[in-house]
């Protein structure tokens, strides 16, 4: 279950309507990135998540561009599921 916290933060940052990406692969590599286009909402990002994961043999983690005032066109919070966020950006933004 996701704290409040963490679920009020993304769903402001879904709602602004930013870029959402999927990076995924298996053990250390870098990982393949892929736009995200399906429903901006917690509960299917998580299914997606979950289906990349492929059971456990796979890594999944997404980036949700954030579109904070303030903050630099790509910067993304990397969400990978569960209550913890960190900074990244948007692969491929200069």
């Amino acid at each position: 279950m996701i704290n409040y916290r963490v679920r009020d933060y993304l769903d402001a940052a879904l709602g602004r309507g930013g870029r959402i990406v999927i990076v995924s692969g298996e053990g250390d590599g870098p990982g393949t990135v892929e736009p995200y286009n399906g429903r901006r909402t917690i509960s299917a990002i998580m299914t997606r998540l979950r289906s990349e994961r492929a059971g456990g043999d796979r890594w999944a983690h997404a980036l949700i561009e954030t579109r904070d005032p303030g903050m630099l066109a790509g910067y993304a919070v990397r969400w990978a599921g569960t209550n913890a966020l960190a900074d990244s950006d948007i692969p491929g933004q200069s």
